[in-house]
């Protein structure tokens, strides 16, 4: 389920990646859920790495105030004519920098989701700092991270995804997460999705069956993407190893013992 993309919209019709959408779908459907199980209606949201906006669209559905930040300005532009909500702030930001601030007061959010940006930034652990200074206390983190056994390495062992920066092993994922002052409550991971999504392409690369979902009509459908995401790629306890990424559901415990 491998895409050198930047960033996926599972509502992008001209996209065939039908299993990497319901992929990234099914994570803004698990962080709707836990908006709700949280405090429906009431909590305060913010989405770093939004890109063109539509997680937070969905995020938005349930949350009172959603900020979305990413730092491509075209892509904000597009999330505001596009995922437009007026309880959505999509906002221009730069986690990359070593100095980076929280783009809003201390202590301010009831939930963070930081859905596939940690690998793209350069400097991780200020990013995962930030995160934790955004956050109220016993706020939510929802962080996803690629399982190093699906990243294509060369031969120095760096990925060879123009956009991945770092692999990270879970170990070394829940090791950063202690450092920074959360508390780590689970991991979960989407092994059903992508153990489909290697079934098929070794399908019909023996001929199997005729041609895959990404060449039907059917699996563009948005109807369609919404029901498949919750049915095989909802994060789950599952064949956590099998999963393309792994999710992090942590709570902001207390300060940081890193003395980042």
């Amino acid at each position: 389920m491998w895409i050198d993309r930047e960033f996926i919209d599972p509502f992008m019709q001209e996209d065939p990646c039908f299993w990497v959408k319901i992929e990234h779908l099914g994570r803004y459907l698990f962080a709707k859920d836990t908006i709700n199980q949280i405090q429906n209606g009431t909590c305060t949201v913010a989405d770093f790495g939004c890109a063109n906006g539509y997680g937070s669209a969905i995020l938005a559905q349930a949350a009172r105030q959603v900020d979305a930040f990413d730092v491509n300005a075209d892509y904000l532009n597009d999330a505001r004519t596009s995922h437009c909500a007026r309880n959505i702030a999509y906002r221009l930001f730069d986690a990359n920098s070593t100095a980076a601030e929280p783009p809003c007061a201390l202590d301010h959010y009831d939930l963070a989701v930081a859905f596939e940006i940690l690998e793209h930034v350069d400097h991780p652990d200020a990013l995962l700092r930030l995160l934790a200074r955004a956050l109220k206390p016993s706020g939510t983190l929802l962080l996803s991270v690629p399982n190093p056994r699906y990243e294509r390495t060369g031969d120095d062992g760096a990925s060879t995804n123009p956009y991945h920066r770092h692999i990270f092993a879970r170990d070394a994922v829940e090791a950063m997460l202690a450092a920074h002052g959360f508390t780590l409550k689970r991991v979960l991971g989407q092994g059903l999705c992508n153990i489909l999504s290697i079934r098929e392409a070794k399908l019909v690369t023996k001929k199997r069956i005729d041609f895959s979902t990404a060449k039907n009509p059917l699996f563009q459908d948005p109807i369609v993407i919404s029901q498949f995401a919750y049915l095989v790629a909802y994060p789950d306890d599952m064949a956590i190893s099998k999963s393309y990424s792994h999710l992090f559901v942590a709570e902001k415990s207390g300060a940081p013992v890193c003395g980042s």
